[in-house]
């Protein structure tokens, strides 16, 4: 999980453009260091790495251990890894929403998990899908009582001037919209009734 988060570190860190510090994807601040969460999934695992940008590098957090953490991306997917001084080399390939990572003769495919992800943060335990914010339904994309694969869109809310996709979280059917087109839906609402497909 620490190879896959310094991987995905550096590629944004690569992604800057410009002199603009609006454009910069480094961490900088202009009082004190930006801290944040990646979090990713391997099978029915589930790991966040606590990661606090420092100079030239990171501090990474996975459990109770804590590594300061160094890299450079090189060609062909590969990077270097550098963990408490400890050096080596890895692969690490964005595959869609996933990050394949190859270390020392071992393969591992992680999803990486969005924290504003609707399809993951909405799925609530009876079945149901959260509003992630106050806004407007503008579509119903799926039919009530109709089947649906995993990842299928359900509905769009629009707020803060965005659309926002509701995914199904899994394949199930659609019981019912707890919504209707132009419905002004408050955060933590359900927007949609939804049976996940029996295992």
């Amino acid at each position: 999980f620490l190879t896959a988060a310094l991987a995905r570190l550096l590629g944004e860190a690569a992604g800057s453009t410009g002199p603009s510090p609006w454009d910069r994807r480094d961490g900088w601040r202009l009082n004190g260091a930006l801290t944040r969460a990646l979090t990713f999934r391997w099978g029915e695992r589930e790991a966040t790495v606590a990661v606090t940008h420092t100079v030239g590098g990171f501090r990474l957090g996975l459990g109770d251990r804590i590594v300061e953490a160094r890299g450079r991306l090189l060609d062909h997917g590969r990077i270097a890894v550098d963990f408490d001084g400890h050096r080596e080399e890895a692969i690490a390939v964005a595959v869609g929403g996933a990050l394949a990572v190859f270390l020392r003769g071992e393969s591992w495919k992680l999803d990486v998990v969005d924290p504003l992800d609707v399809a993951e943060e909405g799925h609530a335990g009876h079945g149901g899908l959260l509003a992630p914010m106050p806004g407007r339904i503008v579509a119903l994309l799926a039919e009530p009582g109709g089947k649906v694969e995993k990842g299928a869109p359900l509905l769009v809310l629009e707020a803060m001037k965005m659309e926002h996709k509701v995914s199904a979280p899994a394949a199930g059917v659609v019981k019912a919209f707890r919504c209707g087109l132009d419905d002004q839906v408050a955060e933590g609402a359900e927007l949609v009734d939804f049976e996940p497909e029996a295992a």
